[in-house]
């Protein structure tokens, strides 16, 4: 045996961490650079084997430490709807949002996944 295998044999390596996300919540802080009235947020599914759901989407502007100044908080919609499922591969657009940006705002993107959604989606 190798000393490289004799290494490998003894790391602790814990088990894989389940990667899935089922009925919760996400939430991203995106850093604009410049505000404006209005914005419009892309989704993807570049990398994901299965569809993505998205069963509710909202845009607050942040207030730091994962908060949102609830004042500012508006429902995110996908051609009039409030879900949207994106293909394996392909990305979407949202329809335009009213909110008021400033510049170098950072803006909170909260995402309910109610359906199983593997993390590389």
């Amino acid at each position: 045996m190798s000393d490289l295998q004799e290494d490998v044999r003894f790391l602790d390596i814990p088990p894989p961490v389940s990667t899935s996300f089922r009925d919760q919540t996400l939430r991203q802080i995106a850093h604009l650079s410049m505000g404006g009235d209005q914005l419009r947020i892309k989704f993807g599914n570049l990398y994901g084997k299965a569809p993505l759901p998205l069963a509710r989407v909202r845009a607050a502007l942040s207030t730091g430490g994962g908060a949102v100044d609830m004042a500012t908080d508006v429902a995110v919609t996908f051609q009039g709807g409030d879900s949207v499922s994106i293909p394996p591969g392909a990305e979407v657009w949202s329809d335009k949002v009213s909110l008021r940006v400033p510049d170098g705002g950072d803006v909170a993107v909260s995402v309910y996944v109610r359906e199983a959604a593997d993390s590389t989606s």
